[in-house]
């Protein structure tokens, strides 16, 4: 390294180090340009667990795509439409029918509560900091709050 450079390491490096494997194109479509991380999970219902097993770069329209409900909310649901037909090279009933299906399954994995399994970060040396449990939050919140008091009388 030269002077006046340093090494990334942590999260940056996590993400510069994804993108320069894909030579900063998009690993769906290929397109050059701003890339995006997108996770990729498998799901265990026996725990029930969420694993993260991939950080895949994206650009923006290949990201947006795989969000379809945030694609809608945003306004851009049509877009994204029709970037998943190009790059797919189907008719506008395949794409109805895969967004159908994406949605099913993302209404059935939203009946359970998943545990968070980010080892393969911590792997990469990222350190995690998990949020607090769901029951605990009133209790953290309330703390919270008298340190903010305690603080600011």
């Amino acid at each position: 390294m030269g002077p006046g450079r340093c090494r990334a390491s942590g999260p940056l490096a996590f993400a510069r180090g994804a993108s320069a494997a894909m030579r900063f194109r998009c690993e769906v479509c290929g397109a050059p340009g701003r890339l995006e991380a997108h996770e990729r999970w498998a799901y265990d219902p026996a725990g029930p667990t969420q694993r993260l097993r991939r950080l895949i770069a994206l650009c923006p329209a290949c990201h947006e795509t795989t969000h379809m409900g945030l694609a809608e909310m945003r306004g851009r649901a049509d877009e994204a439409r029709k970037h998943l037909m190009v790059v797919n090279g189907w008719e506008p009933q395949e794409a109805d029918a895969h967004i159908a299906a994406a949605f099913a399954v993302w209404a059935d994995r939203n009946q359970r509560v998943w545990a968070l399994d980010l080892s393969m970060l911590e792997q990469a040396g990222i350190g995690i900091r998990y949020p607090i449990a769901a029951e605990d939050r009133p209790e953290a919140a309330e703390a919270g709050l008298e340190r903010i008091r305690a603080r600011d009388p």
